[in-house]
C-alpha cells in the first residue's frame, strides 16, 4: 500500500493515518489503512474484503480485532503504573462499542447471513 495513492483520514501525534478509496460494493467501507509515523516507519492494516464465506475474498482483520487489542493495552494500563480515569473511560467505551458488534453479528448468524454480502 502506497500512502500517495491513499486520502488522508487524520493526523495524531507522531503519525498520520491514510486510506485507500471507500468501496461502494462493501458498505461504503475502506478496507487498507496505512499509519504513517514521524520517525520515518509504517503500520499496514488490511482489513477484510468481501464475504468471509467466499473463498476469493481478501482476508483481513475486522473491527472487532482492533477494539480486543485497544481493550487489551487500556486494561494492561489499568493495572499497571500507568492507571488513570481516562483508560477506565476508553475501555468502558470500547468494550461497549465490541458489544454492540456481538449484537450485530448475532443477529446476522440467527438470520443466516453472518459472512456474506446480504443485508
Amino acid at each position: 500500500m502506497e500512502a500517495k495513492n491513499m486520502h488522508l483520514v487524520g493526523e495524531y501525534e507522531w503519525g498520520t493515518v491514510y486510506t485507500d478509496e471507500h468501496d461502494s460494493n462493501a458498505g461504503g467501507a475502506s478496507h487498507d489503512y496505512v499509519v504513517s509515523l514521524d520517525g520515518g516507519g509504517r503500520c499496514e492494516i488490511q482489513f477484510q474484503h468481501g464475504p468471509r464465506k467466499l473463498d476469493t475474498s481478501i482476508q483481513g482483520i475486522l473491527d472487532e480485532h482492533l477494539l480486543m487489542i485497544v481493550a487489551d493495552r487500556m486494561r494492561a494500563f489499568q493495572d499497571g503504573p500507568f492507571s488513570h480515569p481516562a483508560n477506565a473511560s476508553v475501555l468502558a467505551h470500547v468494550e461497549a462499542a465490541s458489544a454492540a458488534l456481538r449484537e450485530r453479528a448475532e443477529e446476522r448468524r440467527k438470520r443466516g447471513v453472518l459472512g456474506t454480502n446480504q443485508k
